[in-house]
């Protein structure tokens, strides 16, 4: 009796925990034979009387879509909704996970999905889990409105801008992007590339970051010398073929803003010829530069205040360079890009060494991986980072 009663007790208690959860059976899953995928809106164009016919830049995703016999699409084996214009940083963590705003400004971003792993020491934490293999891809333009896609009504479900066919291989990294390929045409096109730093060696003390023009196919000849009326400044555009400078620059502890006109730059760092970017919206992957992380004579080797200046100079303009805003040149002959600092939400590019605390080191700083790219007149910053050391609490 004693051993039924004990039974029917346990029996009890596990009714008792079962109600107390609302009868709710928790699951989990995992992707076997995964690739990883991340996404990016690239259509950074505001709607204007010039432009008026072109798609709402703001997609909903679909990756295998299910579309009924009228033709309206019900649904999708994933689907990554109000894909709003990409931020002008995409940090190396997950920055958008759990935000309560209803744009998303990549993808996975802030939706629930199974994330990548470390892979090879690279944090894959804002790369989606994806199946391997064939999958039929779509955007369609929508709303600027909170409601999901599915919600909608389905006039507003059949704008779609892509339709076209992928292949994903198992275990490899994805950076997919929708892009106006031509600045006179409506026309969407879908830039997929397979991200070779998970298969690279890198150094520990060094920075890496390669370069990718993006921008569309005769922008910057449409856009040469026209004024923004907005802004009242020129439209920055930059040509299809630029060579690009390197200064590691050292910040002042003083001045909380960077001034590449007076700080002075690292021995051997000042204005010297890095990398050439053209323009092209083909898959191949780019080459990495790179430049020490600890470049000063006489640094603690543990943190650094150095930042970066990229000067983009068309081919023939060369060596009168006086540094962004005093420079004589212009666009689309001359752009400046700036990476100081951390503050990424005001459309800044941070800074290509991540400084934080990190064991006994408060602060410590990391090299990263990198990659800039240039869509249209604007820049855009992807940071992968290698797993590093969490701070020691004291």
């Amino acid at each position: 009796m004693k051993q039924l009663k004990f039974v029917f007790g346990a029996m009890i208690c596990f009714y008792s925990i079962y109600s107390l959860m609302g009868c709710q059976k928790l699951s989990y899953h995992t992707i076997n034979k995964a690739a990883y995928l991340r996404v990016f809106n690239d259509l950074n164009y505001a709607l204007t009387l010039d432009n008026k016919d072109a798609p709402l830049p703001f997609l909903t995703m679909l990756i295998d879509p299910v579309i009924d016999s009228k033709g309206v699409i019900t649904g999708a084996a994933i689907m990554g909704d109000h894909l709003d214009t990409r931020s002008s940083y995409a940090p190396a963590y997950p920055a958008h996970a759990g935000n309560s705003g209803f744009r998303n400004p990549e993808y996975p971003g802030q939706e629930n999905v199974l994330v990548g792993p470390i892979l090879n020491g690279i944090d894959l934490s804002s790369w989606a889990q994806i199946p391997s293999g064939k999958h039929r891809i779509m955007f369609v333009s929508r709303p600027v409105t909170a409601d999901a896609f599915l919600s909608l009504d389905p006039s507003n479900r059949n704008k779609i801008l892509v339709d076209t066919t992928i292949n994903l291989n198992e275990g490899q990294v994805y950076t997919m992007e929708t892009i106006n390929a031509d600045a006179y045409s409506n026309k969407v096109s879908l830039y997929l590339r397979n991200e070779q730093f998970t298969n690279t060696a890198f150094s520990d003390s060094s920075v890496y970051v390669n370069f990718y023009n993006l921008g569309s196919k005769g922008y910057w000849q449409k856009n040469y010398g026209v004024i923004d009326v907005g802004s009242g400044q020129q439209v920055p555009e930059v040509k299809d073929t630029m060579n690009i400078y390197l200064s590691l620059l050292k910040g002042n502890s003083s001045n909380p803003y960077p001034s590449p006109a007076s700080d002075s730059a690292a021995v051997g760092y000042n204005s010297i010829y890095f990398a050439r970017v053209i323009r092209s919206t083909a898959s191949d992957v780019h080459p990495y530069y790179s430049f020490p992380l600890f470049p000063t004579v006489g640094s603690n080797h543990i943190s650094t205040n150095i930042y970066q200046v990229f000067d983009l100079f068309a081919p023939g303009y060369d060596n009168n360079r006086v540094g962004p805003g005093s420079n004589p040149v212009s666009y689309p002959n001359y752009a400046g890009i700036i990476c100081f600092g951390y503050d990424y939400t005001q459309g800044q590019t941070p800074n290509l060494i991540v400084t934080t605390p990190s064991g006994q080191y408060n602060p410590r700083s990391f090299g990263t991986i990198n990659t800039i790219e240039i869509v249209n007149g604007k820049t855009y910053l992807m940071t992968v980072q290698r797993k590093y050391d969490p701070p020691v609490i004291h």
